[in-house]
């Protein structure tokens, strides 16, 4: 899927001439993981002409596939065998001091806030991401949409805490009318007037990445704070997501989703106590794409359990 939110330092250079133009990226090596001794990467570049309207691509795809279709890549070659994978580490620590002052309610205070991000590479294709108090100040403000309908907006993520790796969580049944997590939801709670408020983080967890050339892992773990003053439960929200690769390019994936509150509350009802869901997909694509499609079974479990939670 597209990833807009990747954000790395590169070059670029463009030279348009009569009848073509060439263009040269540098991108540093750091920026990627690989296995050592890699000769053959699979790339797939497009050009879009705004003039016509038209797109133009390096590789060659049929024109009844999608040009972003990954099983049409081209094939890029090194020079020589690639060497170990140099992915940087990164430890991102803040402090935020804040002052405010209340002027109906008479009210001033001081607040120092720390935290910070950590992100480690494990064996060039696991990575941990940790977070401590995490600050969100810095992500990208959401596009304002008016919504006019009964149904709730669904905005993308662009948290950089959840973004790499998310299609290993958010790739479980339909975005539309069964998706059974949603990392846009931790974080965000209902205060009393049952208005979206914000919902302190106070840590959290998430290793991704492939075991293998067959299999990818993914666990995320997230703790939310307790807001009593708008009867808002402290809460653990888990997933494992498992993936194994089938055929050419299908992949058969389970998971387990558990959301519960880590305390008694009394103004929690049954139904709020804890939501676990439990699944499988099965994601078919032939190898010239002929033949695509998706099948899932989930099975929700609450403490009020009924026959309509699949």
């Amino acid at each position: 899927s597209w990833d807009m939110t990747w954000d790395v330092k590169w070059i670029c250079e463009s030279k348009i001439y009569d009848s073509y133009y060439i263009t040269e990226w540098k991108i540093p090596f750091n920026v990627f993981k690989y296995r050592e001794g890699e000769t053959k990467w699979r790339v797939g570049v497009y050009q879009r002409n705004t003039k016509n309207k038209a797109w133009n691509l390096w590789h060659q795809v049929p024109e009844n596939q999608e040009f972003s279709n990954l099983g049409f890549l081209g094939d890029m070659y090194f020079e020589k065998p690639l060497g170990k994978s140099k992915a940087k580490k990164s430890i991102i620590p803040y402090i935020n001091g804040i002052t405010y002052n209340d002027y109906e309610k008479n009210i001033t205070g001081n607040n120092l806030e720390f935290g910070g991000d950590a992100k480690l590479t494990i064996d060039n294709s696991l990575t941990l991401d940790l977070t401590l108090n995490p600050d969100f100040s810095q992500v990208e403000v959401d596009q304002q949409v008016t919504n006019l309908s009964r149904y709730e907006v669904s905005l993308p993520e662009k948290r950089q805490f959840f973004i790499e790796n998310s299609d290993l969580f958010s790739g479980f049944g339909d975005k539309r009318d069964a998706n059974p997590f949603f990392s846009r939801r931790i974080g965000i709670a209902k205060d009393l007037d049952g208005n979206s408020i914000q919902n302190k983080i106070s840590g959290g967890l998430k290793l991704s990445g492939k075991i293998n050339s067959d299999f990818r892992i993914g666990v995320l773990n997230m703790q939310t704070e307790e807001d009593l003053d708008n009867e808002i439960a402290a809460t653990n929200n888990a997933i494992i997501a498992l993936q194994h690769k089938v055929f050419n390019r299908s992949n058969i994936s389970f998971m387990f989703i558990n959301r519960q509150a880590t305390k008694d509350y009394e103004f929690l009802g049954e139904d709020e106590e804890y939501n676990r869901v439990i699944g499988i997909d099965y994601n078919l694509a032939s190898k010239n794409s002929k033949w695509t499609g998706k099948y899932y079974f989930h099975k929700s479990f609450s403490p009020s359990e009924n026959n309509k939670d699949f």
